[in-house]
């Protein structure tokens, strides 16, 4: 039995509680500040502060320093500061330990004219619990989680500036939309005898919508969605959403609104922002015509199509429809292009991809994509109105979702009795803050922008 291992057994007193006021290394940090207010001479006063050790050796001399939250501090014992009497310190403890130690305030050594901690010295030390086994959070860390929480207070705060209301709908939806290519969660509700299924939403737009046919002119939600079937660099199966809408007004509305966001952004973060410039605008057809050579209209035949992918090089298949050769030619010559120069709107998409949108007087769709830095980071619709052309749209994508045999969903009759009661003219959006965020800090995966991920074994 190691040395280590008799101490656990025979000495120590499991798992204590901690001493009078304990503070983190970052808390003890600030507090000496407060209290040295730029004197010489500090009170001989004991102060408990709390961490992880960590300890690493140089040839015969053995450095220790305690860390918690992100503030890390070297620490020194004094001689007679010993969990036991038969045995050194660095016998017992190992690196990852929870410990407590007691010190003093005159004896804190400083650096600098900035009355910055340097080091700590430990008079009465207490394991609070050891490290029996190994355990870390990979790819994510402390201050990355800082700044997401600053991320969504500047989120917030930006949408106060702009006057919106934040709101909230469910996340047990009886009906989750009808996108033919979505995969759902679902869930059963259980009461005695009663059950009904409920989905998780992938979206909160149609509840946001029913709330402006009921009312609302500016709302927000930040939302935790669920979309199944997909773990990719960019994609979680749970992810945040941010959605906001405008009654009575346009698209235009809606890039004032994202160059808002970034210039907010731009102006409250605290570390220089890579990559930020002018917003600029597009659209779907001039990029076509620059990077394929070709005048897409909204009355492109599938046959034009399939000639472009040939002379591209597009690989195909004799059975894909307009819109999966539409997109193969996009995702393979235009949209890694996108956003890394600068923030980048491109508009007026063809209109077999009008899904929620309204058509504009010339044919297209009338909504737009924002990209970042090769990010697709969110989606604006112009929003359509007509309760009985979106029921035709909705039975359309329930039918196609039955010919390629995606699991049968229910209509969200609520919706369109929603849109029979008068639904505005409307600008709506859907962001990712994750892509966002993404994009704002150079992170390249967005497993890095949380402490746990799901990652199916291959």
């Amino acid at each position: 039995m190691s040395i280590r291992q008799q101490y656990l057994k025979n000495e120590w007193k499991q798992y204590p509680f901690l001493e009078g006021k304990t503070f983190t290394v970052h808390d003890l940090v600030q507090h000496f500040a407060d209290l040295n207010s730029g004197k010489k001479n500090l009170k001989s006063e004991e102060f408990w502060v709390a961490g992880r050790i960590s300890i690493s050796q140089s040839q015969n001399e053995i450095f220790f320093s305690i860390e918690s939250g992100n503030s890390s501090l070297e620490l020194l014992f004094s001689k007679d500061c010993k969990l036991s009497a038969q045995y050194p310190n660095h016998e017992i403890l190992k690196s990852g330990d929870q410990i407590l130690i007691q010190g003093f305030w005159n004896e804190i050594q400083i650096e600098g004219f900035d009355v910055r901690v340097h080091k700590i010295k430990a008079h009465q030390i207490k394991l609070l619990a050891p490290a029996l086994a190994e355990y870390a959070i990979p790819h994510f860390s402390y201050k990355k989680s800082k700044q997401w929480a600053y991320f969504l207070s500047l989120i917030r705060k930006t949408f106060g500036v702009l006057d919106f209301t934040e709101v909230q709908t469910p996340s047990l939806l009886p009906a989750p939309g009808t996108e033919p290519f979505l995969d759902f969660f679902k869930t059963e509700f259980k009461m005695g005898s009663f059950s009904k299924t409920y989905y998780l939403p992938t979206s909160p737009e149609l509840h946001l919508k029913k709330m402006i046919s009921s009312g609302w002119c500016r709302i927000f939600e930040i939302k935790k969605c669920f979309r199944n079937g997909e773990v990719s660099e960019h994609h979680q199966p749970e992810f945040w959403m941010l959605e906001w809408y405008r009654a009575y007004n346009h698209l235009d509305s809606l890039i004032k609104d994202i160059k808002g966001i970034l210039n907010y952004l731009k102006l409250h973060w605290p570390e220089p922002i890579i990559g930020f410039a002018t917003l600029k605008e597009t659209t779907v057809q001039e990029l076509f015509e620059k990077h394929c050579g070709f005048q897409l209209t909204p009355k492109t035949t599938h046959e034009e199509l399939c000639d472009l992918s040939k002379k591209l090089e597009v690989e195909i298949s004799l059975n894909d429809s307009w819109n999966d050769i539409f997109f193969k030619i996009f995702l393979e010559k235009i949209e890694s292009q996108l956003g890394h120069d600068a923030p980048t709107i491109v508009r007026n998409y063809p209109p077999s991809q009008a899904a929620l949108a309204r058509l504009t007087a010339d044919g297209w769709a009338d909504r737009f994509e924002f990209y970042w830095k090769g990010f697709e980071i969110a989606n604006a619709f112009h929003e359509l109105n007509d309760p009985e052309e979106q029921l035709r749209r909705f039975e359309q994508e329930i039918a196609f979702r039955k010919k390629i045999k995606n699991e049968s969903i229910p209509m969200d009759e609520e919706f369109i009795q929603a849109l029979r009661a008068g639904f505005p003219p409307t600008a709506g959006i859907a962001l990712g803050l994750d892509r966002l965020f993404m994009a704002l800090t150079g992170t390249p995966q967005i497993s890095q922008t949380r402490a746990f991920t799901i990652q199916p074994k291959k």
